[in-house]
């Protein structure tokens, strides 16, 4: 007897898929920016760019994500969003750094100066795209009471 509520199980992408999914909502409730940092603010997040700049060295992913984060919470800039999604695609972390990539280019869009991003921007965001797994699921019809799960969620 079959169940009423019909699964499938994708394993193969599921972790990226939650995360992808996640990504998503984050970036459907945008908060608008705040007013502009004071010079103190704005040291604080040259220094912590600093220290990112050390880590990404040292090939520390993570403590150099965290400073660039950190920092984006002071002011966003391409350039710190593109460091951000660089770290994040380091730790194999390919769409939340698509994400990211793509926060940068709009920024530059929406007028954002940053020449020296700009140019790089086209080249990494090709590259996650072109290197994500994707999934198209086709349904003829849709079974009412029908769930969907990756990795059992």
């Amino acid at each position: 007897m079959r169940s009423r509520n019909t699964f499938v199980e994708l394993c193969p992408v599921g972790r990226r898929a939650r995360a992808w999914l996640s990504v998503l909502s984050v970036m459907t409730f945008s908060l608008p920016t705040s007013a502009a940092p004071t010079p103190e603010e704005l040291a604080v997040a040259r220094d912590l760019f600093e220290s990112a700049q050390k880590a990404q060295t040292d090939k520390d992913w993570q403590a150099c994500e965290l400073q660039v984060a950190e920092a984006i919470g002071i002011i966003e800039t391409p350039g710190l969003r593109f460091h951000l999604a660089f770290c994040k695609e380091q730790q194999g972390r390919w769409v939340e750094a698509l994400v990211d990539y793509k926060r940068a280019k709009e920024l530059v869009v929406s007028g954002v100066d940053a020449p020296d991003v700009e140019e790089m921007l086209g080249p990494a965001v090709a590259r996650m795209e072109n290197g994500l797994p994707k999934l198209l699921l086709r349904m003829q019809v849709v079974p009412e009471g029908t769930t969907l799960f990756l990795d059992g969620q």
